[in-house]
């Protein structure tokens, strides 16, 4: 069976419990599952989803996940990475990961809620 056949079985029900409830803990999924829930949400719903992990190894996987399963996605659509900063706010930043942030606000402004965020909870205590 394939991940589209796959997406396309649950995606009724899922879809169903996030119109009423607007989100859900999934910590207990094994592999992939966290992405291909994130991913059938966006283009089901036709909004932006978050996916927060539990910490930057779980975000580094979950984000390659999203980006390996979804279907045929442009450069534009891939999900976005959105990291922890490293440092303290006044320290020198790595540029790597602040071009990361502002690209995950650029995404946000641009794709009128048809994203998938995928950050830590790190990231978003974080100004």
């Amino acid at each position: 069976m394939h991940t589209e056949e796959i997406i396309d079985k649950f995606s009724t029900c899922l879809t169903a419990m996030f119109r009423e409830k607007h989100s859900a803990c999934v910590n207990d999924l094994p592999g992939a599952s966290k992405a291909i829930i994130a991913s059938t949400l966006q283009r089901t719903l036709g909004k932006t989803a978050l996916l927060i992990s539990d910490g930057h190894q779980s975000l580094e996987t979950i984000h390659r996940d999203a980006v390996t399963i979804c279907p045929a996605a442009k450069p534009d659509n891939l999900p976005v990475y959105f990291p922890a900063r490293e440092s303290p706010v006044n320290a020198d930043q790595d540029h790597d990961i602040m071009g990361h942030r502002l690209y995950a606000l650029y995404k946000l402004l641009k794709n009128n809620n048809k994203t998938i965020i995928i950050t830590s909870i790190q990231s978003l205590m974080q100004k």
